[in-house]
């Protein structure tokens, strides 16, 4: 007897190389499965530009990153702390000065990772967006400024392809063999309430489709469906009933793994992330011969690690 409908993966179009570079751009959820990538000792670029939920806000800081442009629209709100409305708020700083340089080294870092990568993964959060009332000028984030500043919507489904096909397009005359995963973000907007959130999600998975579509080597892989069809419970929700635990977390990254990973490729994350629970680990007296034992035969490891994997990441680069 079965007791729910599990997702059986199928194997991508393409496969992913651990060894080679991967950069990751979106929501939260990017946030989340990147770093069990770097926990593994993938090379992974994690939201260079801070978590970004719309597919608008999303596509800008790429297209500033790939035209070298600077970023505009800095502004001082009333504890005269200087923002963008182009970043969250960790790129905020005391002077203008302070913020546009925080934003250059992202976008700088940005493009640097989606020229080198292999694969791009883009996790789009939320079709809804918020723009500075009167402009079209939509918003990174609100910084907790007063609802009148701003105006709502939800971006409809060609204007998201119509942006990306354009944005991805581009991207690939400077990284001709990159690879493209999309994927819908599981976290819930229940703020936005029940039916708006789905309504939203909605749109978003009918843009991958067509994306899909259109694109070459652009896979969809449905981590929103994983969580919602398959796992389907609370238990493997975090406390606030929005967000995905971390079993759930581990569970969508194996299923990831087998879509887009060969056998050995696999192997060599789980080498990778033992050799990081085994860097992580702190013995309980420090001086002990068992202890120094211990340090030197992992730093033998660590060595043996890189000599095989130059190209990975090592645990002190996490």
């Amino acid at each position: 007897m079965r007791f729910r409908t599990e997702y059986i993966p199928s194997k991508g179009s393409f496969t992913l190389d651990p060894r080679k570079k991967a950069v990751l751009v979106g929501s939260c959820f990017a946030d989340s499965i990147g770093r069990i990538m770097r926990l593994s000792l993938w090379d992974a670029s994690v939201n260079p530009c801070g978590t970004l939920f719309n597919p608008a806000s999303m596509a800008r800081v790429m297209q500033l990153a790939i035209d070298h442009t600077d970023p505009e629209d800095f502004w001082k709100d009333d504890d005269g702390i200087w923002r963008s409305w182009d970043f969250p708020s960790q790129f905020a700083g005391l002077t203008a000065d302070e913020c546009a340089r925080k934003c250059r080294k992202a976008l700088s870092s940005l493009a640097a990772s989606m020229k080198s990568a292999e694969t791009l993964i883009a996790t789009f959060g939320t079709s809804i967006i918020y723009s500075l009332y009167g402009t079209d000028r939509v918003v990174a984030n609100c910084h907790k400024q007063p609802a009148k500043l701003f105006h709502r919507t939800r971006m409809k489904v060609e204007e998201i392809v119509s942006m990306w096909h354009t944005l991805l397009t581009r991207l690939r005359e400077i990284n001709p063999s990159l690879k493209i995963i999309l994927t819908v973000s599981p976290v819930r907007h229940v703020k936005e309430g029940f039916t708006e959130n789905s309504r939203s999600k909605a749109t978003l998975l009918l843009a991958c489709e067509e994306l899909c579509r259109s694109l070459e080597r652009c896979e969809y892989f449905p981590a929103y469906e994983i969580l919602t069809d398959d796992l389907r419970d609370y238990r493997f929700y975090a406390s606030d009933l929005v967000h995905p635990s971390a079993e759930a977390e581990e569970y969508i990254f194996s299923l990831f793994t087998e879509t887009f990973l060969r056998s050995e490729e696999i192997r060599l994350l789980d080498e990778g992330r033992a050799l990081t629970r085994r860097a992580r680990h702190r013995s309980l007296i420090p001086k002990s011969e068992s202890a120094g034992k211990f340090d030197h035969d992992t730093r033998k490891l660590i060595l043996d690690w890189t000599d095989r994997n130059p190209e990975m990441l090592t645990p002190d680069r996490i």
